[in-house]
């Protein structure tokens, strides 16, 4: 008897083209759907215009604390104890 078993063909699918037939529906729907609707979403964005002008009036005060932790307010020496009444007397801070 002559049996033989036959060469069998295995089906194959070339998916090589598939990526980059996806890449361009992408990029097509892409570009489709900004053109359609540009602006699909309405924003109001507040204005920068300011109708009163801002007056800063203060000046600034400099406090410097040394590294041994003695107070100066514009150069002079502070205790701590009265730190917070000549600040608050400079109208820098109100507790």
């Amino acid at each position: 008897m002559g049996l033989r078993k036959k060469a069998h063909k295995e089906a194959e699918v070339s998916t090589e083209a598939l990526n980059d037939i996806m890449f361009f529906l992408l990029l097509f729907f892409l570009i489709l759907s900004t053109m359609v609707s540009p602006n699909a979403i309405k924003v109001n964005l507040p204005s920068a215009k300011s109708n009163t002008p801002v007056e800063n009036k203060k000046k600034p005060i400099h406090l410097n604390v040394s590294s041994d932790r003695h107070y100066f307010v514009e150069s002079d020496p502070v205790d701590f104890s009265v730190l917070e009444s000549v600040l608050a007397a400079k109208n820098c801070w109100k507790s």
